[in-house]
């Protein structure tokens, strides 16, 4: 989510921004303090909403309510499960199929810093990154996934036997962890 800039001197940069015959002026500069301070009460209070609106910090009721807007029911998942489906239902929704869509998916399904994207031409990708993998990762990288391109996530740790195969991209091999026919 994007977050906004606090600006906390409206009214002292508004009588800054006076032409000079205007400033000094106790009417004029009276009428902007009054309008500069709702400027300011309206900026304070939005700041304020902006930390409830992060979906990673809601719980109970708030979250039943996005969930109410997106058209997910909470059908018993805990609050975690449930932030998981309605981030889920979030990329599906807002997704343009785009790697860079993909990629913004996957890092707010995983909280990851770092984001590996890998082409695997004509129709599959694979994703790796540094953040925590919750257990339907993959339905949410598909969500958000144009339709018919397969989706890889994957790892560059050693192979275990669950794992579906090793790939190479010619730089890294990597180890597919789990993979959707797209």
């Amino acid at each position: 989510m994007p977050t906004i800039s606090q600006i906390t001197t409206h009214i002292a940069d508004a009588k800054a921004r006076l032409l000079s015959q205007f400033q000094g002026k106790p009417l004029i500069e009276g009428l902007l303090d009054a309008i500069d301070q709702q400027v300011q009460d309206y900026e304070d209070a939005t700041i304020a909403l902006q930390g409830l609106l992060d979906i990673a910090s809601m719980v109970g009721d708030q979250l039943d309510g996005i969930g109410t807007i997106l058209g997910r029911a909470r059908e018993g998942l805990s609050d975690a499960d449930y932030r998981t489906a309605l981030t889920e239902r979030i990329s599906a929704l807002y997704s343009s199929g785009e790697p860079e869509a993909v990629i913004q998916a996957y890092i707010l399904a995983t909280g990851a810093t770092s984001v590996t994207y890998v082409p695997d031409y004509p129709a599959k990708f694979g994703l790796d990154g540094n953040g925590t993998e919750p257990a339907n990762l993959l339905s949410i990288i598909e969500a958000a996934a144009p339709a018919g391109v397969g989706v890889q996530l994957l790892d560059t740790l050693l192979w275990d036997d669950g794992d579906d195969a090793l790939w190479d991209d010619g730089d890294t091999v990597w180890v597919v962890t789990e993979s959707s026919t797209g």
